[in-house]
């Protein structure tokens, strides 16, 4: 049996984490007049987000996935056609 080899996350710890603790706050009360001309509305999602993974109800656990809503959509490929012919 190997002794030691699994060591639990602690996100709590990330730099990511006690960065977005210490801050989101004044980001979102900054958005309107620094961000929202360039980025569009504050999404009311953002905050729920970051509340639900700052209290570790989430899946995300700001793991460091950060989502970029700023770049423009790219278009599905098309779906490969099933022929019925055999």
């Amino acid at each position: 049996m190997v002794t030691g080899a699994y060591t639990p996350r602690n996100p709590k710890a990330s730099a990511l984490y006690q960065c977005v603790q210490a801050h989101f706050g004044e980001f979102e009360a900054a958005y309107p007049t620094r961000y929202q001309e360039q980025y569009g509305f504050y999404r009311p999602v953002i905050g729920r987000v970051v509340v639900r993974a700052s209290a570790g109800m989430s899946g995300l656990a700001l793991r460091g996935t950060i989502v970029r809503t700023d770049l423009p959509r790219m278009p599905l490929p098309p779906r490969p056609t099933t022929s019925s012919a055999r």
